[in-house]
């Protein structure tokens, strides 16, 4: 399991959606977590959205539902790395492949 800190993953995550997709888009992709989050709060994250808080809603979308829906699964992992640097992180993976050998 490879984890990394929640403002690094709100950067990321910001970069790769908010900035390179139109407004109606990201409100269209929040319509579609209607039947997992009420209705309410998506309309509340869509809200925001359009007052330019991009960040905001994605750290409320980890903490609120990613993050929780997800946990159960890093129990299964017997490896944990964390990361803010996805090369340096890709480099400890080979070195621990080739120890494995």
């Amino acid at each position: 399991l490879i984890e990394a800190s929640l403002a690094y993953r709100i950067e990321k995550i910001y970069q790769d959606y908010i900035e390179t997709s139109s407004l109606e888009e990201l409100i269209q992709a929040l319509d579609q977590l209607k039947g997992m989050i009420n209705p309410e709060k998506v309309i509340s994250l869509q809200e925001a959205l359009k007052q330019g808080e991009g960040a905001t809603v994605i750290e409320q979308l980890l903490v609120s539902y990613y993050d929780p829906r997800y946990s159960h699964k890093a129990k299964k992992y017997d490896l944990t790395l964390t990361t803010t640097d996805p090369k340096e992180t890709a480099e400890k993976l080979v070195q621990l492949l080739h120890l494995s050998k």
